[in-house]
Formats: C-alpha cells, structure tokens, sequence
C-alpha cells in the first residue's frame, strides 16, 4: 500500500519528468519497470523510456528495449501511443 508521501513522491516525479527532463523520465521509467515505489507497469516504464529516449539520453533506449522482450505487442503499441500523445500535448 503507497503512503501519503510515497504518492506525492511519485506526483512530483511525474511533473518533473514530464516537463523534458530525460534523467526524470529514466528514473521514473525505472520505478515503474520495477515497481519502486509505484504498481509494475511495463506500459508506463516503455513510455517512460521512449520519451527519455527522444529527449538524448541514450540508456533509456535499451531499457526500453528491454522491457519491450517481457511485453505483448498490444502492450507495445498501447504505450508507443501514450508516448506520442504526451509528446504531442507537451
């Protein structure tokens, strides 16, 4: 169960990555890839990583990649979408 600090934790985390900070984004990628923190979510972790891909860090590649092996394909594409939505908003 997530305490009140761990979820205002992770909101934070979340604004941060989402405002183009890659190191935020592959952290955050990482929380939920492993759930650290947050509920496991491989969805979250690829979208996580895409974006701090297409922002120049280089090793949210490979996670994303990783993560990729242990996903269905419509868990792929569902998180290839998240990505491209949010780049799109933001």
């Amino acid at each position: 169960m997530m305490t009140n600090m761990k979820r205002l934790i992770l909101l934070c985390a979340l604004l941060i990555s989402f405002n183009s900070f890659a190191d935020a984004q592959l952290n955050l990628g990482a929380m939920y890839g492993k759930g650290q923190g947050t509920p496991q979510d491989y969805v979250m972790a690829h979208m996580l990583w895409n974006i701090a891909a297409v922002n120049g860090y280089e090793d949210a590649k490979g996670n994303r990649d990783m993560v990729a092996g242990m996903m269905t394909p419509n868990q792929i594409e569902q998180a290839q979408q998240l990505a491209k939505e949010w780049m799109e908003k933001y």
